[in-house]
């Protein structure tokens, strides 16, 4: 299996590296602490131009993981250019030239990694909500065009974007989970028929859906 995963550096995508066999291929603009003997790294900004010769050379995939993914907070009325732009430009622009110029077999998956702000618009964290709602339209129009495509709405876990405006002391209140445990749900979500991995903020559970 070829897989492709963006933000591979991350606390997800470190686990989603360990989780998943075969060929992957990790794009992000950090360097690797640690590297994996299977996987190989290629530093590439996923909102550059110059992720395109990349995902040329990687050549045909089975699977495509897009798992980068920044926070800010704030009402929409208080965030800046800055925080506009770097979240709209990861969050959504990055996956959308991952997920259109990759070269992805008729049998392969898209796959993205969303958020429970994904599923429907929030005042707050109000930029991220926003961009991760386009995430969910943009996977809808590329599953449009015949793709097998599948989502994950994740909750907050360890390692992830979550803990961006908070300190160490009121993040360690915040109940969350393990990003190796969200690895191991997305695996299943992969190799199952369910389309999509939902969470619920009231129970706190996890729960697939086709």
């Amino acid at each position: 299996m070829k897989i492709i995963i963006t933000g591979g550096n991350g606390s997800l995508g470190k686990n989603l590296c360990k989780e998943f066999k075969g060929e992957i291929h990790v794009l992000d603009k950090e360097k690797p602490k640690q590297k994996l003997n299977h996987v190989k790294y290629h530093e590439v900004d996923i909102t550059s131009k110059k992720v395109i010769s990349v995902l040329k050379k990687i050549g045909e995939v089975d699977l495509v993981i897009n798992n980068a993914g920044v926070m800010r907070r704030g009402k929409i009325t208080e965030i800046s250019e800055e925080d506009f732009d770097f979240c709209i430009d990861v969050n959504f622009k990055g996956s959308w030239l991952v997920s259109r110029y990759a070269k992805l077999k008729k049998t392969g998956i898209l796959l993205f990694i969303n958020s429970r702000h994904g599923e429907k618009i929030k005042n707050e964290p109000s930029i991220y909500s926003l961009s991760k709602v386009a995430l969910k339209y943009l996977a809808l129009l590329f599953k449009n065009q015949h793709i097998i495509v599948k989502e994950a709405y994740l909750g907050p876990f360890i390692g992830g974007v979550s803990k961006t405006g908070y300190s160490d002391s009121e993040y360690a209140l915040r109940k969350k989970d393990k990003a190796e445990t969200m690895a191991k749900l997305i695996r299943k979500l992969v190799e199952g028929k369910e389309t999509k991995l939902m969470f619920n903020e009231k129970t706190q559970e996890y729960y697939f859906k086709k």
